[in-house]
């Protein structure tokens, strides 16, 4: 009710990060989000912070999902599902509502400490023929290895308008330079102005894949 009379507010952030381990349980999420059409309809701008919210349900994402399909006018989102640990079913939930986002032009996905596996994760790309600026952030997602690493490549090549990209992968500890390589064949096809990647701890990737991927 209190969301219904807000119809012009373009920006919202919600942060649940800070909520302790011992009170997720208790936590009713759905009674958070301001689940109104008129109201989500009308947003410009969304950041969610889930950071660390590790007892995160597959029903909870739902509604989740179900808060951003809502947001048909949006053009910028923020998600950090930082250190949750999400399965495949789970991130499927949010990956299939974000696609859906026609009119997104900046998306910065937060999945830090989070994954296990990325068979979802190319899906995101899919229906972002608007995405300018993209932030992928895998930092610390050990069980990413060359072969979904390359899917994720190959699917950032239906994001035809892209022009910055950030991604993060500190830390992804078996991302080897074959991995590296099929990116660096991927880049090539792309027309970006802004490029920033995080190989930081990458043990697995040395001097010729870094060649690959300057060249």
């Amino acid at each position: 009710e209190t969301f219904s009379s807000l119809n012009t507010v373009q920006e919202l952030l919600l942060d649940f990060s800070g909520i302790e381990y011992k009170d997720q349980d208790n936590l009713k999420l759905q009674s958070y989000l301001p689940i109104n059409a008129t109201f989500l309809s009308g947003l410009k701008k969304l950041s969610i912070n889930l950071e660390g919210f590790v007892k995160i349900t597959v029903e909870a994402l739902s509604i989740i999902g179900s808060f951003l399909k809502e947001c048909r006018s949006l053009k910028s989102l923020d998600l950090n599902l930082g250190y949750i640990h999400l399965t495949n079913d789970q991130l499927s939930e949010i990956i299939e509502p974000i696609s859906s986002l026609l009119d997104l032009e900046e998306l910065s996905l937060d999945l830090e400490w989070s994954i296990s596996t990325f068979d979802s994760l190319p899906h995101l790309f899919k229906g972002l023929q608007n995405l300018k600026t993209l932030s992928l952030i895998l930092s610390n997602c050990f069980n990413l290895t060359d072969d979904p690493f390359k899917n994720i490549a190959e699917g950032l090549l239906c994001l035809t308008k892209l022009t910055n990209l950030r991604l993060d992968l500190a830390c992804c500890l078996s991302v080897t330079n074959i991995g590296i390589k099929a990116l660096s064949e991927r880049l090539s096809q792309m027309k970006l102005q802004y490029l920033h990647i995080n190989l930081n701890a990458c043990d697995a990737i040395t001097d010729e894949g870094m060649a690959a991927l300057i060249m």
